[in-house]
């Protein structure tokens, strides 16, 4: 049998190390995905950058709504403190997602008050909503943060540079007032300070069996594989430019 020395290791470490390196493989897997393939080949269109925007506008905007409930349900003072530090880091930041779209010239009451979300990030919505009204438990709740939050606290200054390459491909002279959604979240989450290693140091202190574990990487399979299957929809979207210039074009002739 372990002693409780060891035992209290193993808890404060060695669990959290596996939700760590998993989360962060599957984070990998999903900068593999055709969409960030097409940052990368600078082939990413305008209409499928409008649409990811928008379908985490449908998420974000319920995300201090979310909190505020863990919060409210949540007796440990250090958790539902970590709770409310999380909480005050999220207000307004549907808003920012709001001026992105903006500047892109996207349709705001549309995104605002009709859209409904694919059906990767609706899962993955979903989930989220499950765990903190359903299953009410802070502790198992911390798996949706750490793995949603991972998706772009990971992001590098190699990716931010291609998006910023192809916004300016699509004509604005200032790109990143189209990404400022993006390029903050990759510093309030992945600052060594960020979202994500607050939720890290949570789960070193709360996760204490493998029963949680088990729980915990299912859970954030859901999320980052729910979200990745919403991206990967998202290039199947027509190139709108595209075809209002061949539009153009059929007119023009037409004219002659």
């Amino acid at each position: 049998n372990m002693s409780t020395t060891l035992k209290t290791f193993a808890q404060k470490q060695l669990l959290a190390e596996e939700i760590r390196q998993n989360i962060l493989k599957l984070t990998e897997e999903f900068y593999q995905n055709s969409w960030f393939q097409a940052v990368y080949q600078q082939t990413l269109t305008k209409n499928q950058y409008i649409a990811s925007l928008a379908n985490n506008y449908q998420f974000v905007k319920w995300t201090t709504r979310l909190l505020g409930r863990i919060v409210g349900i949540t007796n440990d003072e250090e958790l539902r403190n970590h709770y409310l530090d999380h909480l005050r880091g999220e207000i307004n930041h549907e808003k920012i997602v709001e001026r992105d779209l903006t500047t892109l010239g996207a349709d705001l009451n549309y995104v605002i008050n009709h859209m409904v979300p694919n059906k990767g990030i609706h899962q993955f919505m979903c989930v989220q909503e499950s765990m903190s009204a359903f299953y009410a438990d802070p502790v198992k709740f911390l798996a949706v943060p750490i793995a949603i939050e991972s998706l772009t606290a990971h992001l590098n200054s190699e990716f931010l540079e291609a998006l910023q390459q192809c916004i300016a491909k699509w004509g604005f002279q200032k790109p990143i007032e189209a990404m400022r959604y993006l390029s903050s979240h990759a510093h309030t989450d992945g600052d060594p300070d960020g979202h994500w290693d607050q939720t890290l140091l949570m789960i070193k202190k709360y996760l204490t069996n493998d029963h949680q574990v088990l729980q915990f990487l299912s859970i954030a399979k859901m999320v980052i594989q729910s979200v990745n299957e919403g991206y990967e929809s998202l290039m199947q979207l027509p190139d709108l430019a595209s075809i209002e210039s061949s539009s153009l074009q059929i007119i023009e002739e037409v004219d002659l």
